[in-house]
């Protein structure tokens, strides 16, 4: 009820993550650069005192797509969409486990 349905169905923004090796790959083709060394990290989701996994993955998300959504729908529905965004992802690990 936040956002008007035509302006939500306008946004659409694909996501994709290579791998490591796409990475490396593309570092070597494109040649003006030597890849020393490359580092991934996964959030772990059975640390103890910490935020929730849903919390941490939201952060992570957040950082990538904020401008792009506060571009689009404005700012004002960034800490309500995020803090839901993140209960959605810890009722969805809480069905895995």
């Amino acid at each position: 009820g936040e956002i008007e349905e035509e302006k939500l169905d306008s946004y659409d923004v694909h996501f994709y993550a290579p791998s490591r090796e796409e990475i490396e790959d593309e570092v070597t083709k494109e040649g003006s650069l030597k890849l020393e060394r490359l580092e991934m990290f996964e959030i772990d989701k059975k640390e103890q005192g910490k935020e929730s996994y849903g919390t941490e993955v939201s952060k992570a998300v957040r950082a990538i797509q904020e401008s792009m959504i506060s571009n689009h729908f404005g700012e004002k529905i960034l800490d309500n969409l995020f803090e839901n965004y993140a209960i959605l992802v810890d009722e969805e690990i809480a069905k895995e486990d």
